[in-house]
C-alpha cells in the first residue's frame, strides 16, 4: 500500500481530530507529494494512522489524512488483530505478521528503541524477498 503526502502541517487536520497528541505547532517529518509505503495500520483514540518510513529514516506513526492513497492494495502477508485498548489507546492493528502478532513489539518501534528497529527492518527486508 501506497499513499502520497498530501500536508506535513498539524493544523490540516480535521477539528474534530482526536489521534495522535499533534497540535498545529508539532514538526512532522513527511514532505508534501512525496510517496510513502505503509507498513502498518492502526486504530489509535477511533483515528486511522498509518506507520510510514518519514525523512528521520525511521518508522513513525501519521495521521491517514496527511496523505492521499496512491495504491490501495496491501501486502497479502499481512495480518489484523483486535487490541484492548492498550495505554496508548490502540484498538486495531493490521501490517505485517511479526508486528501484528507482538504487541510489545510495536510498542517499541513507536520508542524507536534499538532493538525494535532491527526487527522491523528484518521483517521489511523479507516481505521484500517474497
Amino acid at each position: 500500500m501506497m499513499v502520497k503526502c498530501l500536508t506535513d502541517k498539524g493544523h490540516d487536520l480535521p477539528d474534530d481530530y482526536r489521534g495522535l497528541y499533534f497540535t498545529g505547532d508539532t514538526i512532522f517529518h513527511v514532505r508534501v507529494d512525496e510517496e510513502y509505503e505503509v507498513y502498518e495500520m492502526a486504530v489509535f483514540n477511533s483515528s486511522l494512522i498509518a506507520l510510514v518510513v518519514d525523512s528521520t529514516g525511521r518508522p513513525n506513526w501519521y495521521p491517514i489524512e496527511f496523505f492521499k492513497v496512491s495504491e490501495p492494495r496491501m501486502p497479502s502477508g499481512w495480518l489484523f488483530a483486535r487490541r484492548a485498548g492498550d495505554a496508548a489507546g490502540m484498538t486495531a492493528v493490521w501490517g505485517h505478521p511479526r508486528l501484528v502478532g507482538d504487541q510489545g513489539l510495536d510498542e517499541a518501534l513507536a520508542s524507536h528503541e534499538e532493538d525494535a528497529l532491527r526487527i522491523f527492518w528484518s521483517e521489511i527486508a523479507s516481505a521484500w524477498s517474497e
